[in-house]
């Protein structure tokens, strides 16, 4: 959450702002099967910065892929990264104005432990 919300507010410029905020989150579908996974926890960060540049889209959870001049790129991917590696999900939606990042995660319970 730390380097993520550290990129929000780095992307705002002067005047911007940032909110974190969480909820409940989703039930999905694993494609092939007849299988649900739940991913209950939902946190969104979001900022009002300019948006994420169209060219970058495509390529926003690779590695080295950056818009800041003094950047290396490796924030994103490594949070994709983690996420993944938890059997979660980020999502993102970006316009002028405002960017939002979605996580969705799985919470450990007593029974996955066993």
């Amino acid at each position: 959450m730390t380097g993520a919300g550290g990129r929000a507010t780095e992307g705002t410029g002067a005047g911007g702002g940032m909110r974190v905020g969480g909820g409940a989150g989703m039930r999905i579908a694993v494609p092939g099967t007849s299988e649900r996974v739940n991913l209950p926890l939902y946190v969104a960060i979001r900022d009002n910065g300019p948006g994420i540049p169209e060219d970058i889209r495509p390529h926003l959870f690779e590695p080295f892929v950056t818009s800041k001049a003094s950047g290396s790129g490796l924030g994103l991917s490594l949070v994709a990264k983690i996420v993944g590696d938890h059997g979660g999900l980020i999502e993102v939606d970006t316009r002028p104005g405002r960017t939002e990042f979605r996580l969705h995660l799985p919470v450990v319970t007593e029974k996955d432990n066993d």
